[in-house]
């Protein structure tokens, strides 16, 4: 029984612990961050649906969150998902657009 619980803390520590990012999406995209969170917590045993919503949510790249507001309870994965899956192009835009802008502003700080 300890083992069990052990596992499912592990479990819930490494979700908890994921986070999606636009930088590092070549590793980890969306899609696959959303489907192996959510199969931690339930392998933790986390079944408050609304909850891992919201924890899944914090994890993802700011610039996209930001395109997803969530309501203050009763959030559901069938709802969350496309939500998500229909903000990521604009999002990423924005993200890109602002990735670019950084980089000029950094080269015009170069000496030349």
């Amino acid at each position: 029984m300890a083992r069990f619980h052990t596992n499912a803390a592990q479990a819930i520590k490494k979700a908890d612990a994921m986070r999606h990012n636009f930088t590092t999406e070549d590793r980890l995209n969306v899609c696959q961050y959303i489907t192996q969170k959510l199969a931690l917590y339930r392998e933790g045993g986390d079944r408050d649906e609304d909850l891992i919503v919201k924890r899944i949510h914090a994890g993802l790249d700011p610039t996209l969150a930001a395109q997803i507001p969530l309501r203050v309870y009763g959030n559901t994965i069938d709802e969350f998902t496309p939500r998500v899956y229909s903000a990521e192009y604009l999002a990423r835009a924005q993200w890109n657009q602002y990735r670019a802008q950084m980089q000029q502003f950094v080269t015009t700080l170069r000496p030349v």
